[in-house]
């Protein structure tokens, strides 16, 4: 898998190579109530693995806010580098409006 999101695709996800302690991640993310699934992701940087916490298909664009909160609620629990919010647009316009 490579770090993009198709056209009316949202990831939140957590980079466990960065985090330092996959357990303890995966353990905290249980404890939010979380069941991610496991992915390699393939970086610049070579291949790392990511706990894909929300992984959803919309037909429509979504708002720049959805999933905001929990991006920002993983931020403050985890090193933020480690917390990717992607966004995958049908349309330029749909890019630039958010």
């Amino acid at each position: 898998m490579k770090p993009r999101a198709k056209a009316g695709q949202v990831i939140l996800s957590l980079d466990l190579g960065k985090t330092g302690d996959v357990e303890g991640s995966l353990g905290l993310l249980l404890e939010m109530g979380y069941t991610p699934s496991i992915r390699n992701v393939e970086l610049k940087s070579g291949m790392s693995m990511f706990a894909i916490i929300k992984d959803e298909q919309h037909s429509t664009g979504v708002g720049s806010t959805y999933l905001m909160d929990e991006w920002l609620e993983l931020r403050k629990r985890f090193n933020p580098a480690c917390v990717h919010l992607w966004r995958g647009y049908s349309s330029l316009s749909e890019a630039k409006a958010s």
